[in-house]
C-alpha cells in the first residue's frame, strides 16, 4: 500500500512538473511552444485528440527511448501505430532512429507532450500521416519502399486484388512466355510474371523486341523527339547522312584527344 501511495505521489510530482514548464515556456513566448493546430489530425472523441507526431532520437539505444515512453505515459497518451526505421539525415544510422506514432491524447494535455517530447528527442514534427507514407497503402506508393515491402494495409487488395493472396502462381519473368500466356477475363489471372529488377525486364524487353520481325523499320529522330517510319528512300538516305554527320564529329573528337 505504501508503494502504491509513493508511484501516485511521483506520478503526481511528475504531471505537475511537466504543466509548471509548459506554461512558463508559453507565458515566455518560447520558440520550443508548438502551434498544434496546424498539420494535425483532429479526431475529438470525449477531449481527447488523435495525433500523428514524428521524432528522432540520437543514439536510440541510450535512455532516449526510455525517457521518451515516459513523456507518452506521463501524458496519458493511448498509443494506436508506432513505427521506425535508420534516419537517412544522420551518419550514424544504425542507432538514430526516425519515429512515427499515432496516439490519442487529451486536448488540454498536446502543448504539453509535445514541448515535453522536445526535451528528449529531435526534429519533433507533427502532420497528417498521408503526406508521409512510410508504408505503401496503396500500389503507386510501392516505388517509394526502394522495392523492399516490409508491410502493407489492406487498401492494396482494393487496388489490386487476388495478386497479393497466395492462390496466384508465380514465374520468372520471360517475355517469350508472358506474350503467349492466355488469359480470360471473368475471373482474376492465374499467373503472375515477377522480375528480378526494373532493369532486368528492360533488358529482356529490348532482347525480345529485336527478335520480331516486322514489316517496317523505325528510327528515332533527337531533333523532333519522335519516331520517324522508314518506308521510303529518301527517308534512309537523310538517316544516312545524318548518321555520316555525326561520325565525322566523333572522328574529329579522336582526334583532338589522340
Amino acid at each position: 500500500m505504501k508503494s502504491d501511495v509513493q508511484s501516485v505521489q511521483h506520478y503526481t510530482s511528475r504531471r505537475r512538473s511537466l504543466i509548471e514548464d509548459a506554461r512558463k515556456e508559453k507565458e515566455a513566448g518560447s520558440p520550443t511552444s508548438t502551434n498544434t493546430e496546424d498539420g494535425l489530425v483532429f479526431e475529438l472523441e470525449n477531449e481527447r485528440v488523435t495525433l500523428n507526431i514524428f521524432f528522432t532520437l540520437r543514439n536510440a539505444k541510450n535512455a532516449g527511448l526510455s525517457k521518451t515512453g515516459k513523456v507518452f505515459e506521463t501524458c496519458e497518451s493511448r498509443i494506436h501505430h508506432i513505427e521506425t526505421r535508420p534516419t537517412k539525415k544522420s551518419k550514424n544510422s544504425v542507432e538514430d532512429l526516425e519515429f512515427f506514432i499515432r496516439c490519442e491524447v487529451h486536448s488540454s494535455d498536446i502543448n504539453i507532450l509535445i514541448n515535453s517530447l522536445k526535451r528528449v528527442a529531435d526534429d519533433v514534427k507533427t502532420s497528417r500521416e498521408e503526406k508521409v507514407p512510410w508504408f505503401p497503402k496503396k500500389i503507386r506508393d510501392l516505388d517509394k519502399c526502394h522495392h523492399l515491402i516490409t508491410k502493407y494495409d489492406p487498401d492494396l487488395d482494393h487496388d489490386h486484388p487476388y495478386a497479393l493472396s497466395n492462390e496466384p502462381e508465380y514465374k520468372p519473368f520471360d517475355p517469350e512466355t508472358t506474350a503467349v500466356q492466355p488469359y480470360q477475363d471473368q475471373t482474376y489471372q492465374p499467373v503472375y510474371f515477377v522480375s528480378e529488377s526494373f532493369e532486368d525486364a528492360k533488358t529482356k524487353l529490348r532482347q525480345y523486341s529485336s527478335k520480331i520481325k516486322k514489316a517496317f523499320s523505325v528510327r528515332y529522330d533527337p531533333f523532333t523527339c519522335s519516331i520517324e517510319v522508314l518506308d521510303k528512300p529518301q527517308k534512309v538516305k537523310n538517316a544516312l547522312n545524318q548518321m555520316r554527320d555525326e561520325l565525322k564529329n566523333l572522328c574529329f573528337a579522336l582526334e583532338k584527344l589522340s
